[in-house]
Order: structure tokens, then C-alpha cells, then sequence
């Protein structure tokens, strides 16, 4: 599947997940970086576009991940029990993505607004 697919394909869950979750971020980046997504207090996420090569349901618990911050900017209790009944896997997938942490590497900066 060739990057402009994978990149549409991604948009789309992202949307989708914003309507589900009610939450609409000010704009969605995707780039390299340390970590596979951040939400800054600005409401600007980031994704990793390192995710863009990883199965569907990893690429899922990240974008969700990040847009439930919009709501919740802490990993405490009330994320968790978000987390826990929109994808009730996540702490698997969160080890599973974690241990593939050493596979990220920052260079060759990529920008690509998704708006």
C-alpha cells in the first residue's frame, strides 16, 4: 500500500474517533519523533509516522490514546476506565508498543498536517 493510502486510511480512524469520543483537536500532525503520539495543551496532536507501518489495532489505541487527553490531560483513574471501555486491551497494546520503543528514531524530520 503505497503512503498516501496509508496516511488516508489513518485520517480516517482519526475522525472517526473524534465523533465517537466527542473530542475535535485544533489540528493532527504526523512526524518522526521520540514516542508514538503526544497532545499538547494547545489541543494539537501528534502521531508518529512511524504508525502508519504498524497493524490497525495499534495505530487505534494510540489515536485514541491521544484524543481522549483532549479531555483528560492525566493517565489517572478516569483515562484509564476510558481507555479500559473503548479499547478494553490497551495495556497490551501499550506494552506491545512500548517494547518497540528502541525502533523510533527522531531523525529525518516529517511534517504532514492531517487537517
Amino acid at each position: 500500500m503505497k503512503i498516501d493510502e496509508k496516511i488516508k486510511i489513518f485520517k480516517n480512524e482519526i475522525k472517526i474517533w473524534s465523533k465517537t469520543l466527542q473530542v475535535f483537536p485544533y489540528d493532527v500532525k504526523l512526524e518522526r519523533m521520540k514516542q508514538w503520539g503526544y497532545c499538547s495543551a494547545d489541543k494539537v496532536i501528534y502521531f508518529n509516522s512511524d504508525l502508519l507501518f504498524k497493524r490497525k489495532e495499534l495505530q487505534i489505541y494510540v489515536i485514541v490514546h491521544e484524543l481522549l487527553h483532549l479531555k483528560i490531560p492525566n493517565h489517572g483513574k478516569l483515562f484509564q476506565s476510558l481507555m479500559n471501555l473503548h479499547i478494553p486491551n490497551w495495556k497490551d497494546l501499550d506494552k506491545e508498543l512500548n517494547s518497540m520503543k528502541e525502533e523510533l528514531s527522531p531523525v529525518d524530520s516529517y511534517n504532514n498536517s492531517l487537517r
